[in-house]
């Protein structure tokens, strides 16, 4: 059973080593092994089933170790696939081999097919095999469709029913209800609309005979007990949001007043400069790579996070041909900290403050993708679970669920402050909300899926990141506590409220460069010399698909 390798020079000891080791890059450390014993798992490929059955699959080694070796079978996902036998010891009884037992285990979800990364690692105390690379068997968990999860029915606002297609399970489905949404259910021509304030300024209310869809009205002296007040009526002074105030004009009565706090708002009042008591930390997502290669080598992309200035970044294709390390020093500071995943578009986090635990998820969509998570020590009593994502441009709706339940179970592990963020390629903003709005608040919609609402924008108003500007892709999502402590980002002489996307092409636009340095006019686009790539193939592709999205919060002082 021993296979022994003949290496006559260096080349071929390369190519043996590619294909027997597994070797490959190692951008870290710089080391690739030449010679030394390998060993390689057969097949490489396999399927189990959800219904049971186990599949055997074989480690045979390349000579035979002279101390002990011990390999361990690992993978992220336990409701999915489970090794029967982890960790098996090298024997002189193994006649060169060492079976592992694997079997899918029912998860009681319909979610189709799944694909496991099962990992080989070697452990030795011989120094000839301790250093030997990991290898890896892709595992596709068929999935037995006997479940059907049913999604949950809900009322998403007063008109909006959130249920599912037929068989009740798959993506969630919104229906209009023609007499309103109440008690998760669209309701029938006779039933009674209830009155209630949506907001200090607009009520709630019914047609005339006291049935049907329900009917906005703004209210010219403010909204309050569920009517519409009076003229006489005094309007209470309150924070709408961390960065919103809400008051009366002159005279203390009349319709209320929305001003914008430029320090934030607290104690129903906004706050000056010297009130604003805590540490500011900025978010951002950023997929910013450009070039043939989905990487920052041609400095677009460094360029935009450097004029961001941000503290937690959410990462994607974190690929640099220098090395991260030297990215990492030159977009933010040799005082940075970062993880990066695996795959050939690894997601990563980069952070002001410690990584003092990090992991992965296997994506459900892309065999060679995870999802990344790192545990920052922030300051305060509380650490942070930063999500690092970049999701399938047409499976996303099928990972979602998947990711929010890998992510509450996270959770329960400590008391973390939750920040998501990434590429999501997402093309509207409803299965966002109706899964990472379990977890995360999701902000109010525009009158358009890519104007204003309480999302990032840019100068004017545009919140969609797509490089034409016209899909929602990139995300910075906060638990409902970090939520409740965003600040209004300041960039020259506008404000915004619930963050920002970054457009070199709009600052160039508006003569407004100098305030982002050292970003140039080209940066965000999409063609060199050109606003967006023309048909004719003599456009240059700069491959630059997304924008910088940031959002800040202030971290109040705990003891």
């Amino acid at each position: 059973m021993w296979r022994k390798r003949v290496v006559p020079n260096m080349a071929l000891g390369v190519m043996v080593c590619a294909i027997l080791a597994g070797c490959g890059e190692d951008s870290e450390s710089g080391h690739v092994p030449f010679y030394g014993p390998s060993f390689t798992v057969v097949p490489q490929t396999v399927e189990v089933s959800e219904r049971g059955g186990v599949v055997s699959l074989s480690v045979l080694f390349s000579e035979e170790p002279t101390q002990g070796v011990t390999v361990r079978a690992t993978h992220q996902d336990d409701t999915e696939l489970r090794v029967l036998n982890p960790v098996q010891t090298w024997s002189s009884a193994s006649n060169g081999v060492l079976t592992f037992d694997i079997e899918g285990v029912d998860d009681g979800i319909r979610d189709g097919n799944q694909i496991i990364i099962l990992t080989f690692a070697l452990e030795s105390s011989d120094a000839r095999w301790s250093g030997v690379a990991p290898q890896t068997v892709v595992v596709t968990v068929v999935d037995d469709g006997s479940a059907g999860a049913t999604c949950e029915v809900s009322c998403r606002d007063a008109s909006t029913l959130v249920t599912c297609p037929e068989g009740g399970s798959g993506a969630p489905v919104e229906v209009t209800c023609e007499y309103g949404c109440a008690d998760n259910a669209c309701q029938g021509a006779t039933q009674t609309c209830e009155v209630s304030c949506r907001d200090a300024s607009t009520l709630v209310t019914c047609p005339e005979g006291g049935s049907g869809a329900p009917v906005e009205v703004t209210c010219e002296y403010g909204c309050a007990d569920n009517a519409c007040q009076g003229a006489t009526q005094t309007c209470e002074v309150s924070c709408r949001d961390a960065s919103t105030l809400v008051t009366c004009p002159e005279g203390e009565s009349g319709a209320p007043v929305e001003a914008t706090c430029e320090y934030g708002c607290a104690d129903n009042a906004c706050q000056k400069a010297e009130d604003g008591e805590g540490t500011v930390i900025r978010f951002m997502a950023a997929n910013v790579t450009s070039g043939n290669y989905s990487d920052y080598d041609d400095g677009r992309g460094i360029r935009l996070m450097q004029a961001a200035q941000a503290d937690i970044v959410f990462i994607q294709e974190f690929s640099y041909t220098d090395g991260l390390r030297t990215l990492v020093d030159t977009t933010f500071g040799p005082e940075f900290y970062y993880y990066k995943g695996y795959g050939s578009k690894p997601n990563g986090v980069i952070s002001r403050y410690p990584i003092v635990e990090h992991g992965s998820w296997q994506s459900s969509a892309y065999s060679d993708r995870q999802w990344e998570w790192a545990i920052i020590d922030i300051p305060g009593p509380r650490d942070l679970l930063a999500i690092s994502l970049h999701l399938h441009s047409s499976k996303n709706a099928t990972e979602m669920p998947k990711l929010v339940k890998n992510i509450q179970s996270k959770l329960g592990e400590g008391d973390y402050y939750l920040a998501i963020g990434g590429d999501f390629n997402t093309k509207s903003r409803g299965g966002v909300r109706s899964n990472f709005g379990k977890i995360t608040v999701v902000g109010k919609d525009g009158p358009e899926t890519c104007t204003g609402g309480e999302f990032p924008v840019d100068q004017e108003n545009n919140s969609c990141t797509s490089a034409e500007r016209d899909d929602p892709y990139d995300w910075v999502l906060f638990d409902s506590t970090l939520h409740s402590y965003e600040i209004p980002i300041t960039i020259g002489s506008h404000t915004y409220t619930h963050g920002h996307v970054l457009d070199s092409r709009v600052y160039d636009r508006l003569g407004e460069l100098d305030d982002v340095p050292p970003v140039q006019a080209e940066d965000s686009d999409k063609c060199y010399d050109n606003p967006y790539c023309d048909t004719s193939g003599n456009r240059t592709q700069t491959n630059m698909q997304h924008m910088v999205v940031i959002r800040d919060i202030r971290l109040p002082v705990e003891s």
